[in-house]
């Protein structure tokens, strides 16, 4: 019943979004765009996407670094199979089947993949907000709206970073606050917590020193940076081109939509994130929405052919994953 409404609920979403993307475009105009596209810009986007996964691997090696000692090479095939599992599946079950992946390759607890995924996340909202920050600044014009959310996006990474600050040089601190501020909670929901908040400190642990604080930031900020030059490059495709700070923009709105539930793949919520951000800086709806189903046809195809590759590599059986995956989700869920 639950997994039917989750579904249900999506499909309205996406439908909703390709409404919204599709309200006032000019089909004739669309398909004019679609046939006279520079697809070889193809190229350039492929060889951009493939450096920012690169570094994703790399990132997630510094991250892994308090559960083991490992290469870039040796994450890469769980991170694809995961990538590749968002996009063809609801939910974002990719990050579950990611976790289940490499636990059971590497022989490492769930909870401490999954978390070191978390900090992944956190890594990737405090670069985006300081790219948008940025580039809110740098676009003359700049609607009212754009520039308050903007500054909600400075204040929303000075308290992310503060955090982390804190769990980094204070972990018995920040036990000792959930401690404090959760004893109505049931004794094993409260033990799940802690051991979850554990497991993160752990991760954070992982980066403490300055320097791997530094390398992941920047890591994060040169991987997101690529991601908005294949905006970039998406728009130019069809003949348009914006500056680099709208590109970013784009970006951010985009990977805002992305974590609204969608169809597998993120139909509809890319769509609807390339006419909503590029509409205030005179971009035809036609060609944002061309351009959004470039940017992600571009990027489906490639991250799913590779992460089905090495799902076959590692002789992965459908049947068993499945299996794992409702394991990991009951040992993350249950009290």
């Amino acid at each position: 019943m639950k997994q039917a409404l989750s579904i249900l609920v999506a499909a309205t979403i996406t439908v909703i979004a390709l409404a919204y993307a599709l309200w006032d475009v000019d089909v004739n105009g669309l398909l004019e765009l679609f046939s006279g596209a520079r697809y070889w810009v193809f190229l350039p986007f492929l060889a951009t996407l493939a450096l920012h996964y690169f570094l994703k691997a790399q990132r997630w090696t510094l991250i892994l670094h308090p559960l083991g000692e490992f290469t870039s090479r040796q994450v890469f095939p769980a991170m694809l199979i995961g990538f590749a599992g968002n996009n063809v599946l609801p939910a974002h079950l990719g990050e579950i089947i990611r976790t289940v992946v490499f636990a059971r390759q590497f022989k490492q607890p769930v909870v401490g993949v999954f978390v070191s995924q978390f900090l992944e996340r956190i890594f990737d909202v405090l670069a985006i907000l300081l790219l948008y920050f940025c580039a809110a600044t740098l676009v003359d014009d700049m609607p009212r709206a754009l520039q308050v959310s903007a500054w909600i996006a400075a204040a929303g990474m000075a308290v992310g970073c503060a955090a982390i600050f804190a769990v980094a040089m204070r972990p018995a601190a920040v036990i000792a606050i959930w401690d404090r501020l959760t004893p109505w909670l049931p004794a094993t929901l409260r033990g799940r917590g802690r051991g979850m908040l554990e497991h993160a400190i752990l991760a954070i642990s992982g980066v403490r020193p300055y320097h791997k604080v530094a390398l992941a930031f920047g890591n994060s900020l040169l991987q997101w940076g690529l991601m908005g030059f294949n905006v970039w490059l998406a728009l130019f495709a069809f003949g348009t081109s914006v500056s680099a700070p709208v590109s970013l923009i784009v970006l951010a709105v985009l990977v805002l939509a992305v974590t609204i539930p969608s169809a597998p793949g993120y139909v509809g919520a890319i769509q609807a994130a390339f006419v909503f951000a590029l509409s205030p800086f005179g971009v035809a709806n036609e060609t944002a929405f061309a351009a959004s189903v470039f940017f992600l046809v571009a990027h489906w195809v490639p991250v799913t052919a590779v992460g089905a590759l090495c799902f076959l590599t590692l002789g992965l059986k459908a049947a068993a994953l499945r299996r794992g995956v409702e394991d990991a989700e009951k040992e993350l869920t249950t009290p």
